[in-house]
């Protein structure tokens, strides 16, 4: 469904993108682990940012402080400069937050018309951000809202994984992948018992002796097989998810809109970082820096 602002919300990413890009070149020239050549050039890029903000926000005159001013060491009020500078460095980073975090004020209009689809379901697909979604639901929606969950997070990771066998970020994903392939190879087999013409009992043995040399890792075919097993799960996900929907009238996208404004009037700050980490598939790095674990 389109959105009413999506305009709105692409401003709100460019906005933490320049924040996170002022955070990196800071961390960058700060680390002392890092070689010379890396903190140099990001010094660097920092006094570009910081004199362009200097000569066009506070209208500085580039006649007088000229960009190769705030390298020279020889300069009587070099150290001056660059504490200057320095401040219109962290005076940007600091707009550019609070301009992403002001487009949010009115939370209700930018969940629900601004905020891009699929982003929010993103949260959900994640193991470590969807309890923090889940557990922000009313009692109400906290049913509906799980089983969405369940499909949203079995259909990312089938996707996932069939673009790419070796994103498996966890022991959990790698058992998934393991159930899936005999899952996968169970299914192949009826479907080729069947064209055969297999009876009942021939049939059931076939299926059961293919499912476990799938599990005993002889497969010939493991990733195929795991794709199709991942895929029949999610599709089994979805029918639960509206199988509940249907009993209780509650619609899952309602619920985690709901769930996740309950989140940000919480804890704005964590809200505001995870659905820009959602947006950039960042999920772990902004819970990182929230140090949540």
């Amino acid at each position: 469904m389109a959105k009413g602002n999506p305009q709105e919300f692409r401003q709100f990413i460019d906005y933490l993108d320049e924040a996170r890009s002022i955070d990196e070149l800071v961390q960058n020239r700060d680390n002392k682990s890092n070689p010379s050549s890396v903190r140099d050039d990001a010094g660097s890029k920092l006094k570009d940012l910081g004199y362009a903000n200097f000569i066009n926000e506070r209208e500085g005159d580039p006649n007088i402080l000229k960009r190769e001013d705030l390298d020279d060491l020889n300069r009587p009020t070099y150290e001056n400069d660059n504490k200057l500078i320095e401040g219109e460095v962290a005076l940007k980073r600091d707009s550019s937050d609070e301009s992403a975090s002001n487009l949010m004020a009115n939370l209700n209009d930018f969940v629900d018309n601004s905020v891009e689809d699929g982003t929010l379901e993103k949260l959900l697909a994640n193991e470590r951000s969807a309890p923090l979604i889940v557990s922000s639901a009313s009692e109400e929606d906290k049913e509906v809202l799980a089983r969405y969950q369940a499909y949203q997070s079995a259909e990312e990771f089938a996707k996932r994984y069939e673009k790419n066998q070796r994103d498996i970020r966890s022991e959990e994903e790698a058992k998934q992948v393991s159930d899936a392939i005999i899952r996968g190879a169970r299914k192949n087999q009826i479907e080729s018992s069947k064209k055969k013409g297999h009876g009942t009992a021939n049939l059931e043995l076939a299926v059961n002796l293919a499912a476990n040399g799938a599990a005993m890792g002889y497969s010939r075919r493991p990733t195929e097989y795991a794709v199709a097993g991942l895929k029949e799960k999610a599709e089994e996900e979805k029918k639960k998810y509206e199988e509940v929907k249907n009993k209780t009238g509650k619609d899952g996208i309602k619920a985690l809109r709901e769930a996740y404004k309950s989140l940000a009037k919480e804890n704005f700050g964590l809200a505001r970082n995870l659905i820009y980490g959602a947006h950039k598939d960042k999920i772990d790095r902004e819970l990182a820096r929230a140090g949540v674990r």
